[in-house]
């Protein structure tokens, strides 16, 4: 009984221990910056008067080590130097001397801001070069955070590319923009980490670009820019593509409308006066408003590609083989001549005499109420229409590498060899306002006179497949294999050619305003400043005009 009386008045005189307070919430700032060292504090107290340590947590799952005990009500500092960008809850909790801990405080809200990108050096890159110009720029720039680096390229023309894939930071990388069009432009950078923090821009690096102006190109990707485009009264230009889709593009190179005509399209587009676009796919005739509105689809039968709808007034001519018809706007059928065998896009002269060549050789003149006029044995091509001069004369290129000329009576005049190993010309001639004609033929393009005779040869060392177009101060533009658009002067001296990047078949167009618009294999349609518009000749241009309508009578 004494020892049991002992122990308990030896409890009874033991202090009872009672854990440290709730720390005070840390003190610190809430916005710091990467790889800056902060200090943060909190305040521990102990009810007992017991001496306290303090342990901070970071919220990363970083604890760091208790730090020595001091008296109570000490306020507490421990650094921090942040390692990665984001939000956290710093908190604090408390320990005394006699092993009792106390609850967590309450967490300081701290977000450690992103930082962007250093501003990246342009290492290297061109300075000059022709249009289009690939650029091939060297970069380089950091990261404070280490993130990984996306770039950005500021072409200097109201231009920027698409954000590049990501690099580690600090890697040297090249970047690939291309300067379409000729001028003086500064090329810039900027870098982007995965937060979407981006740096200023870089240092402005100058390049020189030789060549003619592009405003702009249209990509229709995955498609191929054979047939010419056309323009209408309103300036739109609108592209026909065999997959079976017509554009409306507006002349600032937006997208005005598109329309998917089913089956494919076989023909390039033609414009009327009030422009109503007309084209051929399938067995159909299409007719499209201005606004790409589908006016009607008439089944009229198949036409070839190399063939054309022509709009000659009040009349539209189509040729689905073997019949050529000729319709009203609405696609009434006013008159139908039959021919056995291919033919060639027909043209229309200005008193409605209409011309094309046959697959069996003949090239035939149709009154305008579609009587035979006549027809003469002729080894013109069906892959090119007929081009028309001054009094009545007749401009075919042939399947043998020449190009014939015939009076209104169907005589023959003269016969002009172009191609000495006599290979078939897909260009149609064109003709100036002094009568020269202009055609392509396998290894370039021939200035012939109206009598007949080769003035000069421009060698392009390839095929040339498209009509020329020809522009009031005398300028011959044409589209090669080879890859590039010509334009020449009219004593043969080349003014600029352009490298589309891939063949161009599509003959070049002339807006009133002088631009010239030209489409590619490439899958685009180019804009280039010309500076003059169409001449004022009989015949300059694919189908007479931009409309492409093949009618002489077109002003």
């Amino acid at each position: 009984m004494a020892v049991l009386l002992a122990l308990i008045g030896l409890c009874g005189c033991r202090r009872l221990n009672h854990a440290p307070n709730q720390p005070s919430k840390p003190v610190g700032p809430v916005n710091p910056t990467l790889s800056t060292a902060v200090v943060y504090t909190a305040v521990v107290t102990d009810p007992d008067g017991d001496d306290v340590a303090c342990e901070f947590d970071w919220g990363d799952g970083v604890l760091l080590p208790w730090s020595d005990f001091a008296r109570s009500g000490t306020v507490f500092m421990s650094q921090r130097t942040w390692a990665r960008h984001g939000s956290y809850q710093v908190r604090a909790r408390g320990w005394d001397s006699r092993d009792s801990f106390s609850d967590w405080s309450t967490a300081l809200q701290v977000a450690v801001a992103n930082e962007a990108p250093a501003t990246p050096s342009v290492l290297a890159g061109p300075d000059t070069g022709a249009a289009p110009l690939i650029c091939l720029l060297s970069v380089s720039t950091t990261d404070p955070d280490g993130d990984s680096i996306s770039y950005q390229t500021d072409l200097g023309n109201g231009d920027t590319t698409e954000w590049s894939d990501a690099v580690s930071c600090g890697t040297t990388t090249l970047l690939t923009a291309t300067l379409i069009s000729g001028g003086s432009f500064v090329v810039r950078v900027r870098a982007r980490d995965g937060l979407g923090a981006a740096s200023d821009w870089s240092a402005g690096h100058p390049v020189t670009v030789s060549g003619p102006t592009v405003p702009w190109r249209f990509a229709t990707p995955g498609s191929e820019r054979y047939a010419s485009p056309a323009i209408g009264p309103d300036g739109t230009i609108y592209l026909a593509e065999g997959a079976g889709c017509v554009r409306g593009v507006n002349p600032d190179g937006s997208l005005k409308w598109q329309l998917r005509i089913p089956g494919g399209i076989d023909a390039p587009p033609t414009v009327a006066g009030d422009g109503t676009v007309y084209l051929s796919g399938g067995s159909y005739l299409y007719s499209v408003r201005p606004d790409g509105i589908l006016n009607y689809r008439l089944s009229r039968g198949h036409v070839d590609s190399y063939n054309a709808i022509s709009v000659v007034g009040d009349s539209v001519l189509y040729y689905p083989n073997p019949r050529l018809l000729s319709m009203d706007r609405e696609g009434t059928i006013r008159w139908v001549n039959r021919f056995e065998g291919g033919t060639g896009p027909q043209v229309v002269a200005a008193d409605g005499t209409v011309y094309f060549q046959t697959s069996g050789g003949r090239l035939v003149a149709l009154n305008p109420d579609s009587s035979m006029r006549w027809a003469v044995v002729n080894s013109g091509s069906r892959y090119c229409s007929p081009s028309l001069g001054d009094q009545g004369a007749i401009y075919c290129a042939s399947d043998g590498g020449s190009i014939s000329a015939f009076d209104s009576s169907g005589s023959p005049v003269w016969t002009c060899v172009l191609d000495d190993r006599h290979h078939r010309i897909y260009s149609a001639p064109a003709v100036g306002e002094d009568g020269v004609l202009y055609c392509g033929f396998g290894e370039g393009l021939s200035a012939v006179s109206n009598s007949g005779t080769v003035i000069w040869t421009f060698s392009t060392g390839h095929n040339v497949r498209t009509t020329p177009a020809i522009a009031a101060d005398g300028t011959i533009y044409f589209g090669c294999d080879d890859h590039y658009l010509y334009a020449l002067n009219r004593d043969s001296t080349l003014k600029w050619r352009y490298h589309i990047g891939s063949g161009v078949r599509s003959s070049p167009v002339i807006g009133q305003d002088g631009r010239v618009y030209v489409g590619s294999s490439n899958g685009y349609l180019y804009a280039i400043e010309g500076g003059s518009p169409p001449a004022a000749s009989p015949w300059p241009m694919y189908l007479h005009d931009a409309r492409h309508t093949g009618w002489a009578g077109t002003p």
